[in-house]
């Protein structure tokens, strides 16, 4: 009798579930689809013989290449989808400039320039914002935050991840337009990024590095006007105070330990070495000093 030596082993496979047209947000026209399922198979000597779980589905567009869930196939038109959107980014958008409990003009036309991207025609006016306003005002958070979950769930899973991550990009942006982000915005931002289906760790490594990038913005602002001019520690802790005071934070707080760099996610070679970048983008390079400085604050107490 002869042995044989089976070699068994599994593998992914897509399977076609469909194909058609359907409205691609990206696009935003009809064009032709792919439903994809994906399965994990059980194979014997290298040949799919059984499925063992279903791992998901995907729709791709074809034209465009975009991804979505098959939730973006429930929606018959565009203008279904275009409802939703402006429904969800208006929605989105009072609650996060309600969080805090104050309302700037600033956050006022940062709202109603966001949502007018998305209104078709852009009709929102200052008149009708306050309107809004003055009704959401009196409403508890909880109930906002239910109503802009139930315009998220509308929207469904049409967002690729590229437009969730938009999303959430969305409602930062309307949190910064007073110049800060209070803590009960960056709940309400995390939150949406939760419930567009990002995970807990993901939903706050996409928070943090979008407060990473406001701070490049201010440290540009900043270095444009006097970082060329920079020639020794001394000017460069006078850059390095007016950084801080920029961002409300003490050098400690942002350099110290359980400071920003660790809550932004960053160590002390990718914060130096984004320095050391941008100094050296302007004609200069970080002086030791100031380097020793830091790595001091850095340094566990």
């Amino acid at each position: 009798v002869e042995a044989v030596l089976l070699i068994a082993g599994t593998k992914v496979e897509e399977n076609s579930v469909g194909s058609g047209t359907f409205n691609c947000p990206a696009e935003g026209s009809k064009q032709p689809y792919h439903h994809v399922r994906l399965e994990k198979k059980a194979t014997a000597f290298f040949v799919p013989v059984a499925t063992m779980s279903e791992l998901g589905e995907y729709v791709e567009c074809q034209s465009c290449g975009a991804t979505y869930e098959p939730a973006v196939l429930e929606y018959q038109t565009q203008e279904d989808l275009d409802t939703a959107l402006a429904v969800a980014v208006l929605r989105l958008a009072l609650e996060v400039v309600l969080a805090d409990g104050r309302v700037t003009d600033d956050e006022r036309q940062a709202v109603i320039d966001t949502a007018n991207l998305y209104l078709d025609p852009p009709g929102l006016t200052l008149s009708g914002l306050s309107e809004m306003l003055a009704t959401l005002q009196v409403q508890s958070a909880k109930t906002r935050s239910k109503s802009t979950a139930s315009a998220l769930a509308e929207l469904g899973s049409a967002l690729n991840m590229e437009g969730r991550r938009i999303f959430v990009r969305t409602a930062y942006c309307l949190a910064a337009a007073d110049g800060e982000v209070a803590d009960s915005e960056r709940e309400v931002i995390v939150k949406t990024a939760r419930r567009l289906g990002f995970s807990k760790n993901e939903a706050g490594g996409l928070v943090a590095a979008l407060e990473v990038e406001a701070a490049g913005e201010v440290v540009w602002q900043i270095t444009h006007e006097s970082l060329a001019d920079l020639e020794d520690s001394l000017a460069w802790a006078d850059w390095a105070i007016k950084f801080s005071d920029s961002l409300k934070f003490t050098p400690e707080e942002i350099y110290g330990p359980g400071g920003k760099i660790g809550y932004w996610g960053l160590t002390w070679p990718t914060a130096e070495a984004m320095t050391s970048t941008l100094y050296n983008n302007m004609g200069g390079g970080v002086p030791a000093a100031v380097i020793d400085e830091l790595v001091r604050l850095s340094a566990p107490k």
